[in-house]
């Protein structure tokens, strides 16, 4: 049977750590590759009493200083080392992906590996974020919804009162992650792509539909802040596109007044925010439901088990 390891770049809280390794131990992974960016110490000694992980910390002294900035940037540093992973995974097959993504196969991981035919360099899965109930505790979110594949589709005004596509939760990884055969002489990793001189096109197969990828995204509210979603809503290429706007439509508008709540510190608009992209009610899952893919899928009761299996 096809074996697998597991490729994840990371600097997260101890608690998601534990449950990323454990959810995946559990599932069967042989390996799984941490490389922790500059973690805080003991972090890598969490992890010492499981020889199927193997995990290592970067500090940035491992980094050379490039010459034209201050550090090597997050995004290279993500690279380089998911490559330096990937060329020691002994298993047939690596999966690269973040902590907040939980793989769900629709069956036995080896047996789904197994059936894909030898000329697939990778397949390609997609990503389920996850909803909070109202009243919701830490784990506790068993309903995901798939991206929508719509730019800006009429209903999101419906649900949202925030619908903007740079508000992240309204479409998701709508580009996946990739499950990568090992031993690829050459093979270069990045965050949804895989290359050798050139990125190489994986789409949409039958194979990458018997798995999904459960997107936390957040864990709760501090950590939707500490991800700096505000970052994202006014980015740098999201300036500079704000200074060219002669005429803004309401959406720019709408999208600089909320990110510059973040910047300004609003709780009361952020709070605002954070529950209308992750928190629904009942009724409002239903209403959902009505214009997107929302699947239920048994994850909070396994998960459990496999961190106190692994984490006892």
């Amino acid at each position: 049977m096809a074996s697998w390891s597991v490729i994840c770049f990371a600097n997260e809280e101890p608690e998601h750590l534990k449950a990323f390794v454990a959810w995946h131990l559990g599932l069967g992974a042989e390996k799984i590759h941490l490389m922790l960016d500059n973690p805080d110490p003991g972090i890598v000694d969490m992890f010492s009493h499981l020889p199927q992980v193997d995990a290592r910390a970067f500090p940035p002294s491992y980094w050379p200083k490039p010459t034209d900035k201050a550090e090597v940037g997050r995004q290279d540093r993500h690279n380089a080392l998911s490559t330096l992973a990937y060329h020691e995974v002994t298993s047939d097959w690596a999966i690269h992906i973040d902590v907040d993504e939980f793989l769900f196969p629709s069956g036995p991981v080896d047996t789904l590996l197994d059936q894909i035919p030898r000329d697939h360099p990778a397949i390609r899965i997609y990503a389920a974020d996850r909803l909070l109930p109202d009243g919701y505790t830490h784990w506790a979110s068993d309903f995901y919804r798939m991206p929508t594949s719509e730019r800006y589709p009429d209903w999101l005004g419906e649900i949202y009162d925030f619908p903007d596509q740079f508000m992240f939760g309204l479409r998701g990884h709508s580009n996946g992650k990739l499950f990568i055969r090992a031993g690829q002489t050459g093979l270069k990793l990045m965050s949804h792509r895989i290359a050798l001189d050139a990125p190489i096109p994986i789409k949409k197969s039958k194979y990458g539909d018997a798995f999904t990828l459960l997107h936390m995204f957040v864990f709760d509210y501090e950590h939707y802040q500490r991800k700096g979603v505000w970052k994202f809503l006014r980015g740098p290429g999201n300036q500079r596109r704000d200074a060219e706007i002669v005429n803004p439509t309401p959406r720019d508008r709408r999208r600089i007044e909320l990110s510059g709540a973040f910047e300004r510190g609003d709780e009361a608009m952020k709070h605002r925010i954070f529950r209308d992209l992750f928190v629904f009610s009942p009724d409002r899952l239903k209403r959902l439901a009505r214009y997107q893919d929302v699947r239920q899928f048994d994850f909070t009761e396994p998960l459990g088990r496999y961190v106190k299996q692994y984490f006892p």
